[in-house]
């Protein structure tokens, strides 16, 4: 009896910390992907003229994977197999094997600490992957008009768009693609209903960008919008 006791306070507490160790280790390899992705950027930059359209695939693969794995840790998962993942992303430092949509760049935004892939599309599976997902329907980043990216609120601190509430006018967002980086300064920010779409009108001369989460964090029943035009070079 004694030693069933001891065995239930021993599994008890392993249960307690598997999903610790579990974000340690995304947290790890987090950051071992982000460096992966800038390296390739600006290996990309440096070779424009000889590889225009060099391939981060395998970089955002693995950020991906990493945060969707965290995602379903905070929504209570606890089937995943270490070993999948240590196969999956430590093979070569990415992760292959899911569909993942067409990736465009790297959103940067220093205020909050923050650095997310976007993706194209802005479906749920997409943000369930822990991306920004770009709005296939808005303007393409960097052109004139209104280019609308959307993150999930996540729940942890500091990821996705958990501290989005915290910009305020004339902070800074940076975008980089393989082919250029834009910087672009906050003007606005405001709640409004879910359907409220006239935060995607665009004005036919500035080029804006629109964030999108959803508010309040819990039970959201409105939309947070952060706008920002870019700053001419």
């Amino acid at each position: 009896m004694k030693k069933l006791f001891i065995i239930i306070i021993i599994a008890g507490i392993l249960v307690i910390l598997y999903p610790v160790s579990k974000t340690l280790y995304y947290d790890y390899l987090q950051k071992k992907i982000l460096k992966d992705i800038e390296y390739t950027i600006e290996k990309s930059a440096e070779n424009l003229e000889d590889s225009k359209n060099a391939d981060i695939r395998d970089a955002f693969d693995g950020f991906l994977y990493l945060d969707e794995q965290i995602y379903e840790i905070e929504n209570g998962a606890t089937n995943i197999d270490s070993n999948e993942i240590k196969e999956q992303g430590e093979q070569d430092g990415t992760s292959k094997g899911k569909d993942i949509p067409e990736q465009l760049g790297i959103l940067y935004i220093e205020k909050i600490d923050l650095k997310l892939p976007i993706l194209k599309g802005s479906s749920k599976d997409i943000l369930d992957m822990g991306a920004a997902g770009y709005m296939e329907e808005s303007t393409p980043i960097g052109e004139v008009g209104n280019t609308a990216i959307a993150a999930h609120r996540s729940h942890t601190y500091g990821r996705n768009f958990n501290r989005l509430d915290e910009l305020k006018i004339n902070d800074k967002i940076n975008i980089e693609t393989t082919e250029e980086s834009f910087e672009y300064t906050v003007f606005s920010k405001k709640i409004v209903e879910p359907d409220d779409f006239s935060v995607l009108e665009e004005n036919g001369a500035d080029r804006i960008l629109t964030l999108i989460t959803c508010h309040p964090m819990i039970k959201p029943t409105h939309r947070l919008i952060v706008q920002a035009k870019i700053n001419k070079k």
